[in-house]
């Protein structure tokens, strides 16, 4: 490996270059020691403007305390002598937790590579190998990483292929990342991992139903099945009441009570979402646009906390429930592309006092809105209400209206002066 100080990324520095033989390694930077030992147990030498080929004479291959490696951001390219992949003879120490290759786009692997390389490895808690090349690896290598696995990120990996499922019911498995990937595959119909908090599949080929077993993921904070080809109706089970026993809990929690953000958009499901994901007590975050829903909100009994709401480009229909406006802290609504029918009144849009965006075109509401009321909205800075039955934007006081939000003004301004919305 040699430095790189053309490269003109400026977040990145030689840390090697700080390295002085005279001094004891423990105090170089990305040198982390055991103080009472003095053994060297982590080396971070990410974004370091190192470049070559990795090798089994590699230093810190030679490291056998070495519990966390950290190679990420650098320019490792491909091996002559080994045809672009990591040598096949490289054995990492015993060990090792954390292992992160990260954002080294000329590092190659094929599914031998990949087994020498994790070989022995049965203690590895985090693997990082995001936008590697691995565009000759089997998925079902994967198969073999150690159950102690806590963290895997292999996102922009160019994988394709079935992803094997048992992955995902690693006893300890918390961080799954397999986004923008080209992988198919099926989610577990039962024994998810119970420690699970994040699982993203972002824009793969994953199919199939959505099992009712993901409600049983009651630790997960974010979870992102879009962009697939998952099909189907939600099963209404992920949002049932569940009975906890334990005294100084809630009487009543869902099975998803620490979900902040939820990415169900651009898959094929069907069927009615009624009002279940307005209850989730955490939820902050909903994208459930193009798909196939269909059937109206019902009233929600107990709203949450939920910022942004996304349904566009579904088959829903029905009137909007006063109780959806008593969603305080929504910031962006988008609700056009469906059926919905019914008048948008005044008093209503006055609870949403945080609302930033508010995108209802193309659909069938009716009525008529006042700009003096859209003007006390004073967070408000987008507004698309095209292709309704609203027959005009009224005001009491008409458009000379004292607007709080000038950026918003002009723009409806124009709405009341040229056109009537249809």
């Amino acid at each position: 490996m040699s430095i790189d100080y053309s490269s003109d990324d400026s977040s990145c520095y030689p840390k090697t270059s700080y390295w002085n033989e005279s001094t004891n390694c423990c105090s170089w930077k990305g040198v982390n020691c055991d103080k009472a030992s003095g053994q060297v147990f982590g080396l971070d030498l990410s974004c370091s403007l190192l470049v070559g080929s990795l090798s089994p004479n590699t230093s810190p291959f030679r490291l056998q305390g070495l519990k966390r490696l950290n190679l990420a951001s650098n320019d490792f390219n491909a091996s002559p002598i080994q045809s672009g992949f990591i040598p096949s003879d490289i054995s990492l120490p015993a060990k090792l937790i954390s292992l992160d290759l990260s954002q080294n786009n000329h590092l190659k692997f094929d599914s031998h590579s990949l087994a020498m390389l994790t070989r022995n490895l049965s203690k590895l808690q985090n693997l990082f190998l995001n936008s590697v090349n691995m565009f000759d690896v089997v998925p079902t290598s994967f198969n073999n990483l150690p159950s102690s696995l806590k963290r895997l990120r292999l996102e922009f990996c160019d994988l394709k292929g079935e992803f094997p499922s048992e992955i995902f019911q690693l006893a300890y498995l918390e961080h799954v990342d397999l986004s923008w990937n080209s992988l198919t595959g099926y989610l577990p119909k039962s024994n998810w991992s119970s420690t699970l908090k994040y699982f993203k599949l972002y824009n793969n080929h994953f199919g199939g139903s959505i099992p009712a077993s993901i409600g049983n993921l009651t630790k997960i904070t974010f979870l992102d099945l879009s962009l697939n080809e998952f099909e189907g109706q939600l099963p209404s089970i992920l949002f049932i009441l569940k009975q906890l026993p334990s005294a100084s809990l809630p009487t009543h929690v869902t099975g998803l009570q620490n979900l902040n953000e939820f990415f169900l958009n651009d898959n094929s499901l069907t069927g009615g979402i009624t009002s279940w994901p307005f209850t989730l007590p955490s939820l902050k975050y909903l994208d459930l646009s193009n798909n196939s829903l269909t059937g109206p909100i019902d009233k929600i009994q107990k709203p949450n906390s939920v910022q942004e709401v996304y349904l566009a480009y579904n088959h829903m229909h029905g009137e909007i429930q006063s109780s959806f406006f008593n969603l305080a802290n929504l910031i962006e609504l988008d609700l056009s592309s469906n059926n919905f029918s019914g008048l948008i009144k005044s008093d209503m849009l006055l609870k949403l006092k945080n609302l930033e965006t508010l995108v209802l075109s193309s659909n069938n509401f009716n009525g008529a809105i006042k700009l003096d009321v859209l003007s006390k909205l004073k967070n408000l800075s987008m507004l698309e209400l095209s292709h309704n039955k609203l027959l005009s934007l009224s005001s009491d006081d008409g458009v000379n209206s004292t607007f709080q939000n000038s950026r918003l003004y002009t723009s409806l301004l124009a709405m009341y002066n040229n056109f009537r919305i249809s």
